[in-house]
């Protein structure tokens, strides 16, 4: 067998142990699946594994990976289809609610990615990315800033990041075509959106059901928070 198809046998099977890590994930959750299930279920031992994937950890980024890649793609794809900023920061929030209904799974995960059960903050350098907003440079040319062990965790982190530039972007355009107010803080207000768009969709069950008590459901509380934002835009 040639190294070329020994290679994309290795590929197939890992993108295998990924789809069956992927389904226990989503049906049992991240603590309730050990690597001995997932070798199990793939027909292989735990030491094969282990050739695969260091770690229960790195065969959970790689499912989070592609729920990150399918959000950022729904929301690249949404924001192209508008010219003014304003629209293109509504069109980011309107993205991440249909990832939110589509891959209501692929969602859940990724919040417990981002929950603080993993502590990301070893791969984020907070001086680099201090210095970039401190000197100005242009936020298109973020330097990477992400150092990980795991490739799939850094890439994960990356994605985060090219979203937040989307979000960035968009402002400046808002500021630039008029519909966002100048005197608006560029980068603390992408952070408070993007903040507010991921906490909105991860809400704990108590302040859940106080909504749901008052009559409002996912899909309103979200367009109410729309037209809170549209008010902090204008000038």
């Amino acid at each position: 067998m040639s190294l070329e198809r020994k290679e994309m046998k290795r590929k197939q099977k890992r993108e295998e142990i990924i789809s069956t890590a992927e389904r226990l994930f989503f049906s049992k959750g991240y603590d309730d699946v050990s690597m001995n299930d997932i070798a199990k279920d793939v027909g292989m031992s735990k030491a094969t594994l282990y050739l695969y994937f260091d770690n229960k950890d790195s065969l959970f980024f790689a499912v989070v990976l592609r729920g990150a890649e399918i959000m950022k793609s729904l929301i690249e794809k949404e924001i192209g289809t508008v010219e003014k900023g304003i629209d293109k920061i509504f069109a980011y929030r309107n993205a991440y609610f249909n990832f939110a209904l589509r891959y209501p799974d692929y969602l859940h995960i990724y919040n417990y990615f981002i929950s603080g059960r993993f502590n990301l903050t070893r791969i984020v350098d907070n001086l680099v990315m201090k210095d970039v907003i401190e000197r100005g440079r242009k936020f298109a040319m973020f330097p990477a800033t992400m150092a990980s062990s795991d490739e799939n965790e850094r890439q994960i982190m990356e994605i985060r990041k090219d979203i937040l530039i989307l979000l960035i972007n968009s402002i400046k355009t808002g500021i630039e075509d008029g519909s966002v107010d100048k005197k608006i803080q560029i980068i603390e207000m992408a952070i408070l959106i993007k903040s507010m768009t991921e906490s909105s969709l991860n809400m704990p069950p108590d302040l859940v059901k106080t909504l749901e008590i008052r009559g409002i459901n996912s899909k309103k509380y979200f367009l109410d928070i729309n037209n809170l934002l549209n008010s902090l835009f204008k000038s």
